[in-house]
């Protein structure tokens, strides 16, 4: 900067010198003729010379501004100082000509005016064009020598602005270099001061932070022991307010129990109303079944009735048609003894002739009639063999495919019998004693009832199964059906909800994780142990439920397995009763042969292998369908798992890109808030930034005391508080209710076990009895119609038997008399056994072809014998026509005979039929009575003991429960032995033993116990007393159901206290969760004011280095320069640090990834586990 003024003064003064020899070259160039003239040209050329230089001037100066384009602004404003001082010397010089001038008139005489104004305008005149001539011609010269002067100027200024134009780039390159150095000099310094700023602020962290550690370690203290201090005070504070509320509990829970008793005497009335409502509906239900067992009896009578009138139109019937074939057969007899009697009175005569003859014709033509006979007899039996037999297998299909369905409808009907008992008895479980007792009294007679009135009039329906109850009982299978159907759909909604809700929650946990990702991967540390620990837990329940349903399943199947073998014993019993049935008739007949007995036992063993085979096939069946059913349950998991573990990496691949560009993301926007932050900084102001920062700590200080101290007391408070009264709530809560609790359910369990166990061991012997008596009754019913049913016959068949045998005594047809004998015979047998029917018809056709051979040999004899056969050749062949004719009446009589024995062997069928079906009813009759019978026996034994057990649990509850059931009890032990007394009325005939009324203590317990002794005989002998025990013991029920309500009751209150600790607990939870919240809140706003206050001091001292830098102008420029650097270099290395910190980073979302990939697949698992269980229930 100096040079530069030097070199500017240096050029003034060249100027000022170039002017000054200008001037002389002017002052020189005038003439010299007088002194006025020298100094008047010298003034006016002087003057003249500075304006024309002034003129001049302008445009010279304007030439190096307009040529001088690259001229710093300092070297013009030395030109400007020049031409001012220029001008200023040429107005003086023109100001002094104009003085001396003046000095010169004045001095001069003045001549006379006129003269001398004349001589002076003359002078002027010529003084003016002379003047105005020199101007011209100096005027002319002036601007040649300034064209001159100013090609010369312009030359000089040329060479001397590109002289120096190239010292000014040559220093200006020097100064770039330095300045480059001094940057480079400065960014090192920058560098290593803010490396020495950023140790000495970590240290400055690290002493702050293990202060704030001490301070916060020294508040918990002090917490810690404030908060035992209060929470003993509140300990006692809530033990007094405890004692006085309990006390104020137990007067009003006094009064609410005063209050329960009025409410209980009302409902009592109610219940009594009630019952005597049940009583007559009871009454009214019994009537009509009583209705409906007489209407049915009559139905029953007027139906065996018209079978009876039936069957004996049906034999008159057959009387009348006997006895028109005994007229016609009357009738045959006559002609053909009339014609016998021709012909002998013609053979008589003819003896002689005949003798000649017969040797050589008569016994030929007797061959060949007999052989042809035979053989047409022998192939009408064959076919009438081949017909019945095919009858008879076609018969025994029919009945095997019949039984086969019967046997499958029954295993049916047996299965859902067990699958509806089962359910009513887990329906019993649940509802009370009361209710089991009154269900299990009237589903017995409303089945029974049901079941006769639904009974068809068919009797292989009512013997083999009933297929309108099976329909019902497969409807209601059916809705059963759907209705698990819909809670299957049900649950799996349920599912899908749950699985919507864990999708929204696994979305809520991203957005977290993104937002904060620490914090984010200690939480899934946590939550993923938790998850592990509760999914281990949900696995191990899993286990145990799979368990327990595989037992039930091997109980089912065990079950089925017994319910096989009773199947087959039952088969086995058939097949016995069936020898036993073959056995009787066979003794009776005594005469089959040995052929029939084979061919049923054939048959029995062909049936028995059917049934084998029947059972193995179903057994394979369903071990073929288990294996199907498993087959396709592992393929479903397998293809579940498969699309659960796509799904999982599709998922992570997607998080892991979205992590990696929110990890970009992150970095983009540190990087462009780093570099926002360090510009703003700069550009900032100290003095704002001071007071900002003082005014904003004082206010951040207060208010973060004051916030800190008002939350730390609401917090203590509020907890010390929730902490006693919830400890001191629950705590006496669960030691009060669940004492009772555990007892009553340890009580009511052991009841319902036992009570369970012998409800199934009574049905169980019920149903063993039942079968047995009713094979027994089907024997005995059976063996008695046999036997009617074969004396009826006998006697049918003795009065056609004594006229046949009265017809024919004398004639040679006496094998037609025992060939009728025969039918009937065979007839009788056909109604006994169905099987001997092909024998006896076996043993007619051989029968009538000896009585034929006999007829014919006596003929022959008789022929032989007189001697008048040589008659002629015309009566012989008379002869022959006419037994031609005999023949074929006596096959037309066979015809109607064989026509006759099938007509009366389909009659036999029927009646069999029909005495079948009457013994059938009156086997389901007698033995419907046995089993009501029984099963009112039993009922009434299971009554008592009810009774019993009713007494016992009422003592106990009224002992452990504490019910004030004194009143009641009186009463009822009143009720008891009133009841007592009555029965002792009606016993006192059959020498029973009274009951005491002189105890008591145990007058209630030894009145019930004697009722439940003799409610059975006294119900038997006299069921109409029996209702005078009946209000005792409802009243002995009421009692117990009162003990019951007392005890649900306080159960119900206990449940309802739970709930609201449940409640407490959870409104305290949330209040901490909430106060743990504005915690970490408060502690990080106060992490955050922290690191702002370091931020603002460490700009602060920043900006002071900028300062003190700055005023050091040039020297501090370097040194912020060399301090930006280092910041540079420091900013790198940050960057750095957090590219490894991201790398870290990225490790742990690799292993959060992966953690959820294991929760992931363990969910799998669990819904694979889920999805089983439904398939299975």
């Amino acid at each position: 900067m100096e040079d530069e003024q030097e070199q500017r003064r240096r050029k003034v003064e060249a100027g000022r010198a170039k002017l000054a020899n200008f001037r002389q070259r002017k002052t020189k160039g005038d003439c010299p003729n007088s002194k006025k003239k020298t100094a008047k040209r010298k003034g006016s050329a002087v003057h003249a010379s500075v304006q024309e230089e002034g003129s001049v001037a302008t445009p010279n100066s304007e030439l190096p501004q307009g040529g001088a384009v690259f001229e710093s602004p300092s070297c013009s404003n030395t030109l400007e100082g020049t031409r001012g001082a220029s001008a200023a010397q040429e107005q003086e010089d023109c100001e002094l000509d104009v003085t001396d001038l003046q000095g010169q008139q004045q001095t001069q005489p003045q001549p006379p005016q006129t003269a001398h104004s004349l001589e002076l305008e003359a002078l002027r005149l010529s003084l003016n064009n002379m003047h105005t001539a020199q101007l011209e011609l100096t005027q002319a010269n002036l601007q040649k020598e300034k064209e001159t002067a100013l090609t010369e100027l312009r030359e000089m200024l040329n060479g001397r602005r590109a002289q120096e134009l190239a010292l000014l780039q040559s220093r200006q390159q020097c100064e770039l270099e330095l300045l480059r150095e001094q940057h480079a000099r400065e960014k090192e310094e920058m560098a290593l001061r803010s490396g020495q700023e950023a140790a000495e602020l970590k240290e400055k962290l690290r002493s702050e932070m293990e202060k704030n550690a001490q301070t916060i370690e020294t508040l918990k203290q002090d917490w810690e022991s404030e908060r035992e201090l209060c929470l003993e005070n509140l300990r006692q504070e809530l033990s007094l307010k405890h004692q006085s509320e309990m006390e104020g509990l137990q007067s009003q829970f006094q009064k609410e129990l005063s209050e329960q008793k009025v409410e209980l005497e009302k409902i009592f009335q109610a219940k009594h109303e009630a019952e005597v409502s049940l009583k007559n509906l009871e009454a009214q239900h019994q009537a009509a079944i009583k209705k409906l067992q007489e209407d049915l009896q009559s139905e029953h009578c007027q139906y065996l009735q018209d079978l009876e009138q039936k069957f004996r139109e049906k034999e008159k019937a057959k009387e009348l048609e006997l006895e028109t074939l005994q007229a016609s057969y009357e009738d045959l007899k006559a002609q053909s003894q009339e014609e016998i009697r021709l012909l002998w009175s013609q053979l008589e005569s003819m003896k002689t002739n005949r003798e000649e003859l017969n040797g050589s014709w008569d016994p030929v033509l007797a061959q060949a009639s007999h052989l042809e006979e035979l053989e047409h007899l022998r192939s009408g039996f064959a076919q009438q063999q081949q017909q019945e037999r095919a009858q008879h297998e076609s018969e025994l299909e029919h009945l095997r495919v019949y039984f086969e369905k019967k046997l499958k409808d029954a295993e049916k009907t047996y299965q859902e019998d067990l699958t509806v008992f089962q359910q009513r008895l887990q329906e019993a479980r649940e509802d009370s004693l009361e209710s089991t007792e009154i269900s299990s009294s009237c589903v017995l007679p409303e089945e029974t009832s049901g079941r006769e009135g639904k009974e068809p009039p068919d009797p292989l329906d009512l013997q083999l199964g009933q297929p309108k109850v099976q329909e019902s009982l497969v409807e209601d299978c059916q809705v059963k059906l759907s209705k698990a159907e819909e809670k299957i759909q049900q649950m799996k909604e349920e599912f899908q909800k749950k699985e919507a809700e864990w999708e929204l929650s696994r979305e809520e946990l991203k957005r977290e994780a993104e937002e904060r990702l620490a914090s984010m991967f200690l939480e899934l540390r946590e939550k993923a142990e938790s998850e592990k620990l509760s999914i281990i837990s949900r696995f191990e329940h899993r286990e145990s439920s799979m368990r327990h349903l595989q037992d039930q399943q091997a109980a089912q199947i065990l079950d089925l397995e017994r319910s096989l073998m009773e199947q087959q014993g039952h088969l086995r019993q058939l097949e016995q009763e069936l020898t036993r049935d073959d056995l009787l008739p066979c003794s009776q007949c005594g005469q089959e042969p040995a052929m029939a007995q084979e061919e049923k036992n054939g048959a029995l063993l062909r049936e028995k292998e059917d049934c084998a085979l029947q059972l193995l096939m179903a057994q394979n069946r369903f071990l073929e369908e288990r294996k199907e059913i498993m087959e396709k349950f592992a393929k479903e998991q397998d293809a579940f798992l498969r699309d659960a573990q796509e799904k999982h990496n599709h998922e992570l691949q997607l998080l892991q890109q979205g992590h990696q560009q929110q990890l970009l993301a992150l970095r983009m926007e540190l990087e462009t808030k780093h570099r926002s932050e360090l510009t703003e900084q700069l550009a900032s102001s100290e003095s704002r930034r001071q007071a900002l920062l003082e005014t904003h700590m004082a206010e951040l200080q207060v208010k973060h005391n004051a916030e800190i101290s008002a939350l730390e007391k609401r917090h203590l408070s509020n907890l010390d508080e929730l902490e006693s009264c919830y400890v001191a709530d629950v705590q006496t809560i669960r030691d009060e209710h669940q004492q009772a609790l555990e007892l009553l359910r340890a009580e009511l369990e052991e009841q319902l076990q036992k009570k369970e166990s012998c409800h199934r061991e009574m049905l169980t012997q019920e149903l063993e009895n039942l079968k047995r008596q009713h094979a027994e009754e089907l024997q005995s019913v059976r063996d008695s119609l046999r036997m009617e049913m074969s004396a009826q016959h006998i006697e049918n068949g003795k009065g056609p038997a004594a006229d046949l045998q009265g017809a024919h005594q004398q004639d040679p047809a006496m094998a037609l008399h025992n060939e009728g004998h025969l039918l009937v015979e065979d007839g009788d047998a056909v109604l006994r056994s169905v099987d001997a029917e092909g024998l006896l018809h076996q043993a007619g056709p051989q029968e009538l072809g000896d009585a034929h051979t006999v007829e014919m040999q006596k003929s022959q004899a008789e022929l032989a014998k007189p001697q008048e056969l040589q008659a002629s050749q015309d009566q012989v062949a008379q002869v022959r026509d006419k037994v031609f004719l005999l023949n074929r009446e006596l096959e037309e009589c066979r015809a109607e005979l064989e026509q006759l024995q099938q007509r009366r062997e389909r009659e036999n069928q029927e009646g069999t039929t029909l005495i079948c079906m009457l013994r059938a009813d009156l086997e389901l009759a007698q033995g419907e009575g046995k089993a009501l019978r029984d099963a009112l026996r039993r009922l009434l034994d299971l009554f008592g003991d009810t009774l019993k057990a009713a007494v016992t649990l009422k003592s106990r509850i009224s002992e452990r429960a504490g019910l004030l059931l004194d009143h009641e009890d009186a009463a009822d032990t009143s009720d008891a032995r009133l009841a007592a007394a009555a029965l002792g009325d009606m016993w006192s005939d059959e020498g029973l033993l009274e009951i005491d009324r002189t105890l008591p203590e145990g007058a209630e317990t030894s009145s019930v116990c004697e009722i439940s002794s003799h409610v059975c005989e006294s119900f038997f002998i006299s069921p109409e007393n029996t209702l005078d025990c009946e209000q005792p013991i409802r009243r002995v029920y009421q009692s117990l159901s009162t003990a019951v309500e007392g005890l649900l009751e306080m159960a119900l209150d206990s449940s309802k206290q739970l709930e609201e600790a449940r409640q407490l607990h959870r409104c305290v939870e949330r209040e901490f969760r909430h106060r743990n919240e504005e915690m970490a809140q408060a502690m990080q706003k106060q992490q955050e004011l922290l690191e702002r206050l370091r931020e603002e001091s460490a700009a602060k001292d920043r900006l002071a280095l900028e300062l003190h830098t700055a005023k050091g102008l040039l020297e501090g420029f370097k040194v912020e320069k060399v301090d930006l650097q280092e910041a540079l270099s420091k900013k790198e290395e940050s960057e750095q640090q957090l590219i490894l910190e991201l790398e870290d980073l990225r490790k742990q979302l690799q292993q959060a990834a992966r953690e959820l990939l294991t929760l992931k697949e363990e969910k799998s698992v669990l819904w694979n586990q889920k999805e089983t269980l439904t398939n299975e229930a």
